[in-house]
């Protein structure tokens, strides 16, 4: 693994440029060394952090500044990372981490990836396509399986639960993960093609490695994480688990303060995709910048590359439907998963007519590369 953690953050502050990136360093690593000339990094510097570089904003006292950080100040995981870069400093009140350049070797890779959940699908040629089981409360238990067979009849290929629906207690929860895998697999079967069951995962701290384990036992094919609150830690403890073969998805909940405050947090591209590729995730769900949550399209183009960089598969979401659906075809063209939630709640009873317009969507796109932000 290469030696360098690279941090940009953009502050705003009465202060020098160099003043500050001298209290970013000091307050992260201890250290306060002046800014280096040149493009090279010192070797043999231990754990010391080095400025690499400072440049000016475009507005009065806005400063974009470079810090490289020793890898070896973490433990290769998100949980240290984020205490390393953003620790203290995000409690400044004037800095936002903009961009995380990290050693290829850093963090996990996915389990299944965007590869694996076409294998474990059976699908080539087209984006995966997942529902999500709405609403999360209020359906009796015969209306779920109901809308889960049609789902699968019409050619869905993953369905999830809601990020807010818990379930109840434990017992009737592993009873309905394990009624629901009979549904899929019964699914599967009649369809001669798999459906995969995602459903949310709750709980505190070590509990959620170990209720992972159980839902895989139950039968799920695996696990939604809030990543607000359950944290990153949670990723990394799935990410590090033995004999552990569910698909992990991510999904944004409560993340919204990270990053939608222009001055402060976590730039958008930094936290959904140099951060959360790194994270052992298979698929990562995030705004759109066509649906009902701010997300610029440049940003979102961003994550959506950094992502697919270590073949996790994106999943942009907040109101998808088909007059939508083919913008997105041509900024994601193949490699994404549809994400149906509203969409399908707002259609009534119809769910094969609803289910069918998306594919007619898809076959007007025509599977094609695409990608581009043209």
């Amino acid at each position: 693994m290469e030696d360098w953690i690279r941090a940009v953050y953009r502050v705003r502050s009465r202060q020098s440029g160099s003043e500050i990136a001298r209290e970013i360093v000091n307050r992260q690593t201890g250290w306060a060394p002046l800014p280096r000339r040149g493009n090279s990094i010192p070797a043999g510097s231990g754990h010391r952090a080095v400025i690499h570089r400072i440049e000016p904003g475009r507005h009065s006292g806005e400063y974009f500044i470079e810090i490289h950080y020793p890898a070896a100040n973490t433990e290769g995981d998100l949980a240290t990372l984020l205490n390393l870069v953003f620790g203290e400093v995000s409690i400044m009140g004037h800095c936002r981490l903009e961009s995380l350049a990290l050693p290829p070797g850093y963090g996990f890779t996915p389990r299944w990836g965007g590869r694996g959940l076409r294998e474990r699908c059976a699908v080539k040629g087209r984006p995966l396509v997942m529902a999500i089981l709405k609403p999360a409360w209020g359906l009796e238990f015969t209306e779920r399986v109901r809308r889960i067979r049609e789902l699968g009849a019409a050619g869905v290929d993953i369905i999830k639960e809601d990020e807010i629906f818990t379930g109840g207690d434990l017992d009737r929860r592993w009873e309905r993960i394990a009624r629901i895998r009979e549904v899929v697999d019964e699914v599967g079967h009649r369809r001669g093609r798999p459906m995969l069951y995602i459903p949310v995962l709750t709980g505190a701290g070590r509990s959620m490695l170990e209720r992972a384990r159980e839902y895989e036992n139950a039968g799920a094919h695996g696990v939604l994480v809030n990543l607000g609150p359950s944290g990153f830690s949670v990723l990394d403890a799935l990410a590090q688990a033995e004999g552990l073969n569910l698909v992990v998805m991510v999904h944004p909940s409560m993340t919204g303060p990270f990053y939608l405050n222009g001055r402060t947090g976590i730039r958008a591209r930094c936290l959904f995709g140099h951060i959360l590729a790194h994270s052992g995730a298979d698929a990562v769900l995030y705004p759109s910048h066509y649906g009902r949550y701010p997300m610029p399209r440049e940003e979102e183009a961003a994550v959506r590359d950094a992502l697919r960089s270590r073949g996790v598969m994106p999943v942009p979401g907040g109101g998808l439907d088909p007059e939508r659906l083919l913008r997105i075809l041509r900024m994601y063209g193949r490699e994404l998963i549809i994400n149906l939630g509203g969409y399908l709640h707002a259609a009534g009873p119809d769910l094969d007519a609803a289910v069918r317009r998306i594919f007619q969507v898809c076959e007007k796109f025509g599977g094609g590369p695409g990608g581009s932000l043209d």
